[in-house]
């Protein structure tokens, strides 16, 4: 990857429906030359797919977390099964190494419905939960 090649992946990342023509004015570059290399950065695996970011707030979800969760059972199945169907509140989710075995993201409409997941994660695991204050663009 050379210089131009970051630059796309930054602006694409910003924007993932930036037009090919926009980037191609920034770099100094044809339009068709930064088609070529979007197309090349996909086939080598750097851009993995283009999305969208959510806003949570604005669907009425402001109640935003990471859980730090240690399991009390030694099967993780059911733990697993629970939260596949939170799915719409869990929106990340991922394995760890450390003093907990998983850590996840979730949004939440009211802290009784937060309430009401926590309850039900404690049949499965101990629990320690972050609230996000801010949100600190870097």
């Amino acid at each position: 990857m050379d210089s131009v090649d970051k630059t796309i992946v930054d602006l694409l990342k910003k924007n993932s429906r930036i037009k090919v023509k926009e980037i191609a004015q920034i770099v100094n570059m044809s339009a068709p030359a930064i088609s070529q290399r979007i197309i090349k950065l996909e086939e080598s695996g750097v851009i993995d797919i283009f999305t969208i970011k959510i806003n949570y707030n604005a669907l009425g979800m402001s109640i935003h977390q990471f859980i730090h969760v240690k399991m009390i059972q030694m099967s993780h199945k059911n733990y697993l099964n629970f939260v596949e169907k939170y799915s719409k509140n869990v929106i990340n989710h991922y394995r760890i190494s450390g003093d907990t075995c998983y850590i996840m993201e979730t949004y939440f409409k009211t802290s009784e419905e937060l309430d009401e997941f926590l309850i039900e994660l404690n049949s499965y695991a101990n629990y320690k939960v972050n609230t996000i204050i801010n949100n600190l663009k870097c």
